[in-house]
């Protein structure tokens, strides 16, 4: 490597902290933000209306949309609601709502991992996808016209209720304790 000695007093000079310090003072989150290896995901597979079961929603258009439900597992109606609060499908794109309003649609766009737009959160209770923070608006489909789009939440009505295949119900259960950010949540 050959000789450091003025490297090491510019460094001196310049009081540089060490990367120790860097790891403890500025980077103690890196492992939450980028994990060694992919969390295991809320909830994943394909996600019926309970309005109409034979409906699924699927992404082979340019917004999320109901299709009926293929027994064949089909990259289009296959998602996951990820450890960053996302849902993605099985081109690593995410559900995400630009215009999050009454009646909005939701696309597709590259996964950002910062929330906002492309947050999601699946009540496993109430069967609902929420779409912020804070209750107001959540996904609702009409199976007859194949659409899906946002609405005001509304536990009673069956459009807003859906079913993911599989459901990690222990992560839900602590969905304020699991995941990016999650202290921010809840």
């Amino acid at each position: 490597a050959g000789d450091l000695s003025r490297e090491f007093k510019r460094r001196s000079d310049l009081q540089c902290k060490s990367f120790d310090w860097f790891l403890q003072e500025v980077g103690f989150d890196i492992l939450t933000s980028f994990p060694l290896e992919d969390p295991e995901d809320f909830a994943s597979g394909t996600v019926t209306s309970l309005s109409d079961p034979a409906f699924c929603l699927d992404s082979r258009e340019a917004t999320l949309n109901l299709h009926e439900c293929e027994h064949v597992r089909s990259e289009h109606q296959n998602f996951r609601l990820t450890y960053y609060h996302d849902i993605l499908d099985q081109m690593d794109h995410c559900w995400d709502a630009a215009h999050i309003r009454q009646n909005g649609t939701v696309s597709f766009r590259r996964c950002h991992q910062m929330q906002g737009n492309q947050f999601w959160k699946y009540d496993s209770i109430q069967r609902m996808i929420l779409k912020d923070y804070f209750r107001t608006y959540c996904l609702e489909c009409h199976p007859a016209e194949r659409r899906v789009f946002l609405n005001f939440c509304d536990i009673t009505n069956l459009n807003q209720k859906f079913q993911f295949s599989f459901v990690n119900y222990s992560n839900i259960e602590n969905w304020g304790l699991y995941g990016y950010g999650a202290n921010l949540l809840d």
